[in-house]
């Protein structure tokens, strides 16, 4: 027999009886034969393993940032890891059945179900938690330029626009009521005829300011920038509180803390104001350090720490900031100056939405996102999936929710809508029914609600749809 080398394998070898060796017999040996490299409980030529797992296949599961991602064998064996990059990568000890999922904050995620052998790729996309509920009841009468806020157990649209048979503009007192069971009351109204008004809400209550309004009895005639607050509560008790410093419209308004703020606005044709003005819970009305510039058609939101102002007609704004105690700060400026964007908070961000770049010849409408945290970083999420000014903005269960909007300078309405978790993932949600812009939004209970506006072939509208979380 001549010479020979043997490799050992799954199967015994022999040499048969009767030869003989005319050349050298090897058995081929190997340094890799150690107990560190067999697993626990087997045996390999003599050989006990040591290894405790011995990794078998990679997963590479591609999930938003944030989320923790949990891959369970049949057996209960579990492997996790935290997406910090848009994919975790896990080892997974065993083969056959693993389910994997991934939780993120509130948001759980759909189940992917794999028989392990060797390598698999998982994309794990984020389970819807806004979803289109339908139309409530509509509001008392058609109109747009409406405010809206929440009381603890209300969402309140009040006031705006209408036309009266002959064309002529009337400016409303209307308020229209919704509980956390959508059920509509009309039975209260204003104090003062007003649209263009801003609302927030502090306390359970609702503070409404400033606004156009008129001179007339019955909301005709030529409307005037008005300087009157309104405070409505749980009971929709309204009360007239100390004006504003100055007759405004165009403004914004949001709360912190122990402080309803109103900021900026239009005082007259082409000119607009710096003031601030705030209103605690005892209704102690009191006037903040100014915005950085004076400017209109701004937007405003907050989260835990910080009342964020930005945007506005003047290009060159930078962004306010107040904390509870209300002392100003300012803060690093949009990503785009724009003006008519939306601001709602996402978790612990304040998010600005859209808007249009009247720098720009002609103006530009955009699908801008900026999103400051408590610190007042600014970062920049996934943009809109639709240009547009003119949307509207509120806060569900921690998302902000955006809706409607001019895709252009005055025409081409959408209904798009489009929610930030807490993580600012972006999601677009089944459109609005009725396209719509310069409308009213608020939230109350698992509802988000979009009333009135202007949409369409119909100039104003009286339709509100709501989207639940679920």
């Amino acid at each position: 027999l001549g010479a020979r080398t043997y490799t050992p394998g799954t199967q015994a070898q022999t040499i048969a009886n009767g030869q003989y060796l005319s050349g050298v017999q090897t058995i081929q040996g190997d340094p890799n034969l150690t107990s560190g490299n067999i697993k626990k409980g087997v045996s390999i030529f003599g050989v006990d393993g040591a290894v405790e797992q011995s990794f078998l296949a990679t997963l590479t599961v591609t999930s938003d940032v944030g989320a923790v991602v949990t891959a369970t064998h049949s057996g209960g064996t579990e492997v996790e890891g935290l997406s910090a990059t848009g994919t975790v990568v896990l080892e997974l000890p065993l083969e056959g059945t693993w389910k994997v999922t991934a939780v993120r904050g509130v948001a759980q995620y759909n189940t992917v179900t794999i028989q392990v052998t060797s390598q698999y790729n998982a994309a794990l996309t984020a389970e819807v938690h806004v979803e289109y509920f339908g139309d409530a009841t509509p509001l008392s009468s058609v109109r747009k330029y409406l405010s809206a806020a929440s009381t603890d157990s209300h969402a309140i649209f009040a006031g705006g626009q209408n036309k009266r048979y002959d064309g002529v503009l009337l400016s409303l007192k209307h308020i229209d009521v919704y509980d956390a069971n959508l059920t509509r009351d009309s039975s209260h109204s204003l104090l003062n005829f007003r649209y263009r008004s801003q609302a927030t809400s502090l306390g359970g209550k609702v503070f409404l300011g400033g606004g156009l309004g008129d001179v007339g009895a019955n909301g005709a005639g030529t409307a005037v920038n008005i300087k009157k607050v309104e405070q409505i509560d749980n009971s929709l008790t309204i009360t007239e509180l100390e004006d504003l410093t100055n007759p405004k419209s165009h403004h914004s308004a949001t709360s912190i803390s122990n402080h309803a703020i109103f900021g900026g606005g239009a005082i007259s044709s082409g000119e607009s104001t710096a003031s601030v003005d705030a209103y605690d819970q005892n209704s102690t009305h009191t006037t903040p350090v100014q915005l950085s510039t004076p400017c209109s058609d701004l937007a405003a939101a907050s989260n835990d720490n910080y009342a964020v102002f930005a945007g506005g007609n003047e290009a060159s704004g930078v962004p306010t900031a107040y904390d509870s105690s209300l002392t100003r700060v300012l803060l690093t400026s949009l990503s785009v100056a724009r003006t008519g964007l939306a601001a709602a908070r996402a978790g612990n961000y304040v998010v600005f939405a859209g808007g249009r770049n009247r720098s720009a010849n002609p103006d530009t409408v955009l699908d801008s996102v900026d999103a400051y945290d408590l610190f007042l970083t600014r970062t920049t999420p996934e943009p809109l999936s639709v240009a547009r000014h003119g949307l509207q903005g509120s806060t569900l269960k921690d998302t902000a929710v955006f809706a409607g909007g001019f895709t252009g300078w005055s025409v081409g309405i959408c209904g798009i809508v489009e929610s930030y978790d807490p993580f600012l993932v972006r999601q677009v949600q089944t459109e609005l029914k009725v396209q719509r812009a310069e409308h009213g939004a608020a939230s109350i209970g698992s509802y988000a609600l979009f009333g009135g506006g202007c949409g369409g072939a119909e100039a104003f509208i009286n339709s509100v749809e709501a989207y639940r979380y679920v």
